[in-house]
C-alpha cells in the first residue's frame, strides 16, 4: 500500500506540474504528446489492478477485526481518494491533448490542401490562354476565404501552442503566404503578357492589312505602266523611267517592313494566311517590276540606238569595220567561210548579222539590220562576194599609191582638228618630220604610227593621239579635273586645299663671311676635258665677282670683250703636261678666275687653283697664303 501511495503521489505531482503547460502545436508535436499520454495510461492500468488488490486485502483485514483496523481504514480511504484524483487529472489531460490534436490535424489539412490547389492552378497557367487565365484568376478570388481561414487557424493555434512548436507553425504560415502571393503574381503576369501579345497580334494584323493594301495599290500602278504602249521618243521614255523610279523607291522603302511582318508571323508557329498571301503577292510584284525595268531599259537602248543611227552612213560603218579588221588582223573571207555551211557564197540574213556581232565588232543589231538591208535583195540572203567588194576601196583609188606613215599622221591630225569645237580651235603645228607642237606650249612632241594608231610621245612613254587630245584640248577636257586626267602627277602627300603664298618670316639671313677661310679640302683638277665657263652655262659665267674688305662679294656683268677673251684664253690653254706644271709655267695653263678681285696682281703663269699632280713622294704645299678680305677658293668654287 505504501508503494502504491508513493506512485500515486508522484503522478498527482506530475499532473499538477504539467497542468498549466500548453498542449497545442503542430501535428507532429501534438501526436508525440498523445503517444506519451497513452503510454502513461497503460502504466495506470497496471497500477489500477494493484490498487484494487490492495483495497480488497484491506477490506478483508477490516472484516477479520485486526487491531490496526483504524489505520488500515484510513490508509485505504486515502489511497482510493488519491487514485480518483489521478484518474480525473488523466482524463482532463487526455481531453486537452485530443482537442489540440484535432486542431493540429485541421490546420495541417487546410495547409496542404491549399498548397496542392495552388500547384494545380500554377500548372494551368503554363499553357493557358486569356480565358483560362481569367478562370484561374476568378478561382483565386473564390479561394481567398480558404486562404484567410487557414491563416486564422494557424494564428489561433499559435496563441496557445507550446514554445517548441511555435517556429514550425510560423514556418508553415510563411510558406502558405509566400505561395499564395507567388501564384497570384504569376496570374497577373500571365494576364498582362497575354494582353500584350493580343495587342501585338492585333497591330501585326493591322500592319499586314496595311501592307496588303499598299501592295494592291502598287500592283494597279504597275499594271498601268505595263499596259502603256512602248515609248517612241526619248522624252516619253525618260518620263516613264521617272515614274518607274518612284515606284521602285517606294517598294524598296517598304521592303524592310514586309520582311519584318512575314518573319514575325513565322515565329508564333501557327500559320498566318494573311502573311503568306502578302509574301506571295509581294514576290510577284517584285518580279513584274523587274520585268518592266528590263523592258524599259531595252526600249531606251533601242531609242538611243535609233537616234544615233539617224545619220547613219554606209561609208562610216565600212571605215570602222575595215579599220577594226586591220587592227584585229582578221579577214572577212574567213568570217564567211565559217558561217557559210553550204559553201554557196550566200548566207541567211540572220546568220550574217549573228556572225558579225559574234566576232566582237562594236556594233548593234539595229545597225546590222541597216547593213543587211543594203545587201538583201528580198530573198533574205547576203552574198559574200558582193559584201567583200563593197568593203574595198573605190576603183579610182585601187591603183593609188599606199599612204606613208607621215601621210597617215597628217590625215589623222587634220581629222582631229576638225572635231574641235572651241571658239579658237586647238592649234596643232607641224615643226619638222614627225614633230608637232600642240596648243600654246613650246614643247615639241614626237608623233608616229604604232600598229595603225597615231601615238604621241609623252614623257618617257607613248599615248594615243585621241587620248592626248582628250586631256589637253579644252573642249574635250571640259568638266574634267587635272587630278582625274593626270593621276600619276599628284604627289603622294599632297593636300587638296588652297593656301596663299606668303613670305617666310622666320627665314634667317646668312651672316657675312668674315675671318680667315679654312683649308681647301677638295679642289677640282683641270683636265683636257674641262668645259669653258661661257655665258648661258650657269654659275658665274658672264659675271665678274668683286669683293671688298667691308662687304660681301658681288657679281657684276662682264663686258663681251672680257668673255670672248676668256674663251680664247681657254681655247689656247690646251697643253697641260706634268712638266709644265711642276717646272714653272711658260704659258697660262688656266684662265684667270672671275671670282677673284686680285686676278691681275698674280703673275701670268700662276693659276688660282694649282694642280695636285706632284712628283711621287712629295706632298703638296700652298705657294701663297690667303690675305684677309680675299675670297677663299671654296667660295670661288
Amino acid at each position: 500500500m505504501n508503494d502504491l501511495e508513493s506512485w500515486v503521489d508522484e503522478e498527482l505531482e506530475r499532473y499538477e506540474r504539467i497542468e498549466t503547460q500548453p498542449v497545442y502545436g503542430d501535428i507532429d508535436g501534438v501526436r508525440s504528446l498523445a503517444d506519451e499520454e497513452a503510454r502513461r495510461g497503460v502504466e495506470r492500468k497496471t497500477k489500477e489492478n494493484g490498487v484494487k488488490t490492495v483495497v480488497k486485502k484491506a477490506d478483508a483485514l477490516l472484516a477479520s477485526g485486526v487491531d490496526e483496523s483504524d489505520s488500515i481504514a484510513q490508509a485505504k480511504e486515502r489511497l482510493v481518494e488519491k487514485w480518483q484524483k489521478v484518474e480525473e487529472a488523466a482524463r482532463a489531460r487526455g481531453d486537452s491533448i485530443k482537442e489540440a490534436e484535432q486542431a493540429a490535424e485541421d490546420f495541417d489539412a487546410k495547409t496542404h490542401s491549399l498548397l496542392d490547389w495552388l500547384a494545380v492552378e500554377e500548372q494551368k497557367l503554363k499553357s493557358a490562354g486569356l480565358e483560362d487565365v481569367e478562370k484561374v484568376k476568378q478561382a483565386m478570388d473564390d479561394a481567398e476565404q480558404r486562404y484567410k481561414s487557414c491563416l486564422a487557424k494557424g494564428e489561433s493555434i499559435l496563441e496557445k501552442c507550446q514554445p517548441s512548436a511555435e517556429p514550425v507553425l510560423r514556418n508553415w504560415m510563411r510558406v502558405v503566404e509566400a505561395r499564395w502571393k507567388e501564384v497570384k503574381e504569376k496570374v497577373d503576369e500571365k494576364e498582362f503578357a497575354l494582353l500584350e501579345e493580343e495587342q501585338k497580334a492585333k497591330e501585326h494584323a493591322e500592319q499586314i492589312q496595311k501592307l496588303a493594301e499598299f501592295a494592291a495599290k502598287k500592283r494597279d500602278e504597275l499594271n498601268r505602266m505595263i499596259e502603256k504602249p512602248p515609248a517612241q521618243d526619248l522624252d516619253t521614255m525618260e518620263q516613264n523611267l521617272r515614274e518607274f523610279a518612284e515606284l521602285d523607291f517606294e517598294l524598296r522603302e517598304q521592303q524592310p517592313e514586309v520582311d519584318a511582318a512575314c518573319k514575325a508571323s513565322k515565329k508564333g508557329g501557327a500559320r498566318n494566311s494573311a502573311a503568306e498571301m502578302l509574301s506571295i503577292e509581294w514576290k510577284k510584284l517584285w518580279l513584274d517590276a523587274m520585268g518592266l525595268q528590263s523592258s524599259l531599259d531595252t526600249q531606251k537602248a533601242l531609242l538611243e540606238e535609233m537616234k544615233r543611227l539617224e545619220g547613219w552612213k554606209w561609208e562610216d560603218w565600212k571605215e570602222r569595220y575595215v579599220e577594226w579588221n586591220d587592227h584585229a588582223k582578221a579577214r572577212v573571207s574567213d568570217l564567211f567561210r565559217r558561217i557559210d555551211r553550204l559553201h554557196t557564197g550566200n548566207v541567211p540574213r540572220q546568220v550574217f548579222i549573228d556572225g558579225i556581232i559574234g566576232s566582237k565588232f562594236p556594233t548593234s543589231r539595229l545597225e546590222m539590220e541597216k547593213v543587211a538591208d543594203r545587201f538583201d535583195k528580198g530573198d533574205g540572203m547576203i552574198n559574200a562576194k558582193e559584201f567583200i567588194n563593197a568593203l574595198r576601196f573605190d576603183s579610182a583609188n585601187r591603183n593609188a599609191k599606199p599612204q606613208t606613215d607621215t601621210e597617215k599622221i597628217t590625215h589623222e591630225i587634220e581629222r582631229q582638228k576638225k572635231t574641235c569645237s572651241c571658239c579658237q580651235p586647238y592649234q596643232i603645228e607641224k615643226i619638222s618630220e614627225n614633230h608637232y607642237r600642240f596648243g600654246d606650249t613650246h614643247i615639241k612632241r614626237m608623233v608616229r604610227i604604232l600598229r595603225s594608231t597615231v601615238m604621241v610621245r609623252v614623257g618617257g612613254g607613248w599615248e594615243s593621239l585621241d587620248e592626248f587630245l582628250h586631256k589637253h584640248d579644252p573642249c574635250r577636257a571640259k568638266g574634267r579635273l587635272n587630278i582625274n586626267m593626270f593621276p600619276e602627277a599628284r604627289p603622294i602627300n599632297a593636300l587638296d586645299s588652297m593656301r596663299a603664298f606668303t613670305k617666310n618670316r622666320h627665314a634667317k639671313e646668312m651672316p657675312p663671311t668674315s675671318g680667315t677661310p679654312g683649308p681647301i679640302m677638295k679642289i677640282r683638277e683641270k683636265t683636257d676635258r674641262s668645259v669653258p665657263m661661257s655665258g648661258g652655262l650657269g654659275g658665274t659665267a658672264g659675271y665678274t665677282v668683286t669683293s671688298s674688305p667691308d662687304q660681301r662679294p658681288s657679281r657684276i656683268p662682264r663686258a663681251p670683250s672680257d668673255m670672248s677673251a676668256g674663251r680664247l684664253s681657254r681655247v689656247g690653254s690646251v697643253s697641260n703636261s706634268r712638266g709644265s706644271l711642276l717646272d714653272g709655267p711658260s704659258t697660262p695653263s688656266r684662265p684667270e678666275s672671275r671670282a677673284s678681285s686680285d686676278a691681275g696682281d698674280r703673275p701670268a703663269g700662276q693659276t688660282r687653283i694649282p694642280s695636285l699632280r706632284g712628283r711621287k713622294g712629295q706632298r703638296y704645299t700652298p705657294q701663297h697664303q690667303h690675305q684677309p678680305g680675299c675670297p677663299s677658293s671654296s667660295s670661288s668654287k
